[in-house]
């Protein structure tokens, strides 16, 4: 193009062409319309030079001008470059200039610019090699990465000391081979830093191929992944690892032990399974808090694979359960050897911060000797039968499986399954033990006992379903039963004018029960249905259910207060707060356990216990109730003391209510007797009073 002055005299077809404008637009001016508005202050100082130029001429180096955007008529974007210079010997001050597209050069450059700036700034590694190895660049990640000092050590470096020898060796036979076919290969490999470090990375690279096809450079990118790979080794620990006791978990002893079997099966050793129970660990929790019952499993878990031979593996497969796989045995004998070992460890007491004294715990062991059509399924199976079996028999005892226990379903699940059952179909029984005024005899009320009629097994005491009932939630519809089955007898004992009036009926609640936080409403409605005058019915809890959650506990207790129902705190003495429980909460009666009142006349430590206990409960206005009294030694020594109630085998065992009613009606009972085996009375089902001698052994089981 032309210009003379401001006017412009010639224009070609090419800058009509890259401009998007008529030649007559341009002839008009209008080119500078169409500059990016954001270069315009730019063209306007560059204009500014047009009319003096310094050193007119044709040279290179007279030219004016620069690089703008155009935004063409149509909306495209493009990048010229604009020179002009003076027209020599011109008068009139002509210009001639050219304009030129150079819109894919500076998009060039400015991508080539974006990109250096993206490989600086980037924390993956990048680095650009020759086929050989050698390494031409290196970017400031990569040689953070490396510990390398400076940019001038990258063309020291070779992929061998990136990669080590033997990681650039797989990389020449696997990776640049595909890069060289494909274009590129992706993978995983080992950068090596300067003091010798291994970090996992994800690795591209990239062939890049001259003119006749030859690979004449490498691109590598690298991604340091040693935090992914730490997170999916956690990931990988949690999915085959207990998280309390770092122990595996049931999928992973599962695998372990299907490998075990597969061994076996090849060699003359078998394999045990032992399936480990902690006796009254739910004592703990209850009593301590969660807590503590976390610190004492980790405990339990350290000592025992403290314990466990070379090879052997333990895990923790539920709240308290642990499962021992030991390999390459000779039979049932070192089997049973390693369950006594794995017994003894709880021998010495497990001391809990949250306690100074050690806590006495205990394991029930079953185990199960594998035979060679055995799948891990059926093994585990053997081995809980027989931890049962050994819980039936007194607890903290290894049981052998034996044929003649029952196969398939767990005989903990058959004994849940029966029990759940039991109290759908009716089949619980309350049996009530007299509570005894030691003054005159007279039966002033009575305990409600659960018993189980199995339709098998015939009547069973608490004992054998009880603590099944806690640990599987059976205890709160159990408790529901029993609750309204008591307080229905209390209300017909009461309507009855053939018995004395004033009854009291004590009946004991689970801390699961506590907790649902209406017990003590539904209590009291129960009883207002039935007529029953305020302090004819007593609840039992023990300090256990209390310290479980002290704020519901309170509010529950003073809610049955507030209804007119006694409250007794059970097992008094064998807790961990009883002091501080008798200044919190509102409590009625004191019942006295039976392991004080045993020794009362001969242990001097009881005689003061107890004493105790009647001296703190006569400041406080409380009443007490001794449990468990069996001889008249020990009713004489309560009445001394001041304890005037008691309930005992030396009066009656739980009788039926028909039965206890007629024992009732009997009137005062025998209060001493002449030698060690004085009569006992009883009374049938059908209500007759008989003699005979009393029998011996332990107290009623206050469920």
């Amino acid at each position: 193009f032309a210009l003379r002055g401001a006017s412009w005299t010639f224009v070609n077809e090419r800058l009509a062409e890259i401009s998007g404008l008529t030649v007559g637009e341009l002839l008009e001016g209008r080119l500078w319309e169409f500059v990016h508005p954001e270069d315009r202050l730019q063209l306007e100082v560059d204009r500014s030079l047009w009319t003096a130029p310094a050193t007119p001429g044709p040279n290179l180096d007279s030219f004016v001008g620069g690089y703008y955007r155009l935004v063409r008529p149509d909306g495209e974007e493009r990048w010229i470059h604009l020179r002009m210079a003076v027209v020599e010997g011109d008068p009139d001050g002509g210009w001639v200039g050219t304009v030129e597209d150079t819109t894919n050069e500076v998009t060039a450059r400015q991508h080539t610019t974006l990109l250096a700036t993206v490989v600086a700034a980037t924390t993956d590694l990048v680095a650009i090699m020759k086929p050989d190895g050698g390494v031409r660049f290196l970017n400031p990640a990569g040689r953070e990465l490396m510990g390398l000092a400076g940019p001038d050590t990258a063309r020291q470096l070779h992929g061998t000391t990136l990669f080590g020898t033997a990681g650039w060796r797989r990389l020449c036979e696997v990776a640049l081979p595909v890069a060289t076919a494909r274009g590129s290969w992706s993978g995983d490999a080992e950068v090596l830093d300067a003091g010798g470090g291994h970090h996992p990375v994800s690795l591209v690279i990239v062939a890049h191929k001259d003119a006749v096809g030859r690979v004449d450079r490498l691109s590598l990118l690298a991604r340091d992944t040693s935090s992914q790979k730490a997170v999916e080794r956690r990931l990988a620990e949690a999915a085959s690892h207990d998280q309390l006791t770092g122990l595996p978990n049931r999928s992973n002893f599962h695998d372990a032990l299907t490998a075990a079997l597969a061994t076996a099966s090849h060699s003359d050793s078998p394999v045990a399974v032992l399936f480990c129970d902690l006796d009254r660990f739910k004592a703990v929790n209850d009593s301590l808090g969660h807590a503590a019952g976390d610190q004492l499993l980790r405990i339990v878990a350290t000592r025992l694979t403290g314990l466990l031979r070379s090879g052997d593996m333990a895990a923790r497969v539920g709240g308290d359960e642990f499962l021992v796989l030991a390999g390459n045995i000779e039979g049932q004998a070192e089997a049973m050897m390693v369950g006594e070992r794995i017994r003894e460890a709880l021998d010495t007491p497990v001391l809990l911060d949250a306690t100074e004294e050690g806590v006495h715990l205990s394991f029930s062991i079953g185990v199960a000797v594998s035979q060679p059509d055995d799948d891990p399924k059926r093994l585990i199976a053997r081995a809980d039968e027989a931890m049962y079996r050994a819980k039936e028999l007194g607890k903290n005892r290894v049981q052998l499986h034996e044929p003649g226990m029952r196969r398939g379903m767990p005989a903990t699940l058959v004994v849940e399954q029966s029990l759940r059952r039991a109290i759908e179909r009716d089949q619980l029984r309350l049996h009530y033990q007299p509570m005894i005024d030691l003054r005159t005899g007279m039966i002033i009320g009575a305990e409600a006992l659960v018993r189980w009629n199995h339709p098998e097994h015939g009547l069973l005491p608490p004992r054998s379903f009880i603590d099944l009932a806690e640990e599987t939630g059976l205890i709160r519809p159990l408790g529901r039963w029993v609750l309204a089955e008591a307080i229905r007898q209390a209300g017909t004992w009461a309507d009855d004018r053939t018995l004395p009036g004033g009854l009291v009926m004590s009946i004991n609640l689970s801390t699961q029960q506590l907790v649902d936080g209406d017990l003590a409403e539904r209590t009291g409605a129960m009883v207002k249905a039935m007529s029953l005058p305020a302090g004819s019915v007593f609840v039992e809890l023990t300090e256990r259910a209390i310290a479980a959650d002290e704020d519901m506990a309170k509010r529950e207790l003073m809610a049955f207060r507030d209804h007119g129902i006694g409250v007794a705190l059970d097992d008094f003495g064998t807790g961990w707060s009883s002091l501080s429980q008798l200044r919190r909460f509102p409590v009625d009666a004191l019942k006295l356990d039976a392991a004080f009142v045993g020794g009362l006349g001969q242990s001097p430590a009881d005689d003061a216990i107890v004493s105790t206990i009647q001296g703190l409960a006569d400041a406080l206005g409380l009443r007490t109730i001794a449990e468990g009294v069996e001889v008249a030694r020990q009713a004489e020594e309560l009445l001394e003391l001041g304890c005037t109630t008691a309930q005992g085998f030396l009066y009656s065992r739980p009788l039926p209510a028909e039965s206890f009613a007629a024992l009732v009606r009997q009137g005062p009972v025998p209060l001493t007797s002449s030698g060690p085996a004085a009569p006992h009375r009883d009374v049938d089902g059908a209500g007759n009073v008989t003699q005979h001698p009393r029998a011996g052994g332990g107290h009623a089981v206050n469920h």
